[in-house]
């Protein structure tokens, strides 16, 4: 056991508390105002658990780009942003941060239909060059959280700080040596929020939803029961949000359902309250954007 006398807590925590009144928080944007406060007011905290669930088609991972792209034009020289993808190839996740990057239609990109004057820009543009310096994207069937803390510790070891880590899914996490099914899940979290920790960093975690909520009866709106594997990550992780398109189900009668509706709904929370957030997504280039207010 760690003792830390009540003092010593409390003048660190005025401490911290004097910088954020000042404004200088330490959690990193998602970009999106309202999801931000949904984290807590200051985006995504070190050391943090996230997970954002959806089904297949749904757009989680396309959410998890638009938040590497929203926040990595922000960071300084020697910070990255690492993305492990377990389900598509680097290339075709390259495609699609493109994209995003450059409000692209990903139709476009894969077909090469685009002008030489798009293709420059793309290729010389200023965000291009940021994801050559400050994205790691890796490619990687079932990876284990030892082999993400030695990508960890070896891009340290070149100075570099990392600022992000998102894992696309947690459910192809290995455990390796470890005990399978529930207890290496829940165990593979515990080593994974020790190396977010330790090296400060928020960690996002891609979530699969069952097939059961497409046949439940009314609004197809997840719940924590509906995340594969939810009894083991739910007790485990600090927030659990699911991705909803309600246009996807094509809901007769729904007259006021629109194309580019995305809804963002959170169902654990460690800070209290379960938002509900309204946002568009432009699937031809697979942005995601706050949805407009309406005083």
């Amino acid at each position: 056991m760690k003792y830390t006398s009540t003092k010593t807590l409390m003048d660190i925590e005025f401490e911290q508390l004097n910088k954020r009144i000042a404004g200088l928080h330490f959690g990193i944007s998602s970009g999106y105002p309202l999801f931000d406060e949904s984290l807590g007011g200051a985006g995504f905290e070190n050391g943090s658990l996230i997970v954002i669930g959806g089904r297949p088609g749904m757009g989680s991972t396309m959410l998890a780009l638009n938040i590497l792209i929203n926040q990595i034009g922000n960071f300084n020289d020697n910070e990255v942003s690492v993305y492990i993808a377990t389900k598509d190839s680097a290339a075709i996740m390259m495609q699609r941060i493109i994209a995003v990057a450059y409000e692209t239609e990903i139709a476009s990109l894969q077909n090469g239909k685009i002008s030489m004057e798009q293709f420059e820009q793309i290729q010389n543009g200023y965000i291009g060059a940021k994801l050559e310096s400050s994205l790691v994207l890796i490619e990687a069937d079932k990876p284990t959280i030892h082999e993400i803390r030695n990508l960890i510790e070896h891009l340290t070891s070149q100075g570099k700080k990392i600022k992000f880590l998102t894992i696309d899914t947690v459910h192809s996490l290995h455990a390796g040596g470890q005990v399978s099914g529930g207890v290496g899940i829940e165990k593979m979290l515990d080593d994974l929020r020790v190396t977010a920790a330790k090296f400060q960093f928020p960690v996002l975690l891609i979530g699969e939803v069952l097939r059961s909520v497409e046949y439940r009866d009314g609004p197809k709106i997840p719940q924590l029961k509906d995340l594969k594997d939810s009894r083991s990550i739910a007790s485990k992780v600090d927030q659990v949000y699911f991705v909803l398109r309600p246009a996807y189900y094509e809901i007769p009668g729904e007259s006021s359902i629109l194309a580019n509706d995305f809804q963002l709904i959170c169902k654990k929370s460690k800070y209290g309250p379960l938002h509900f957030m309204d946002l568009q997504v432009n699937l031809t280039n697979l942005k995601i954007t706050s949805a407009p207010s309406f005083h």
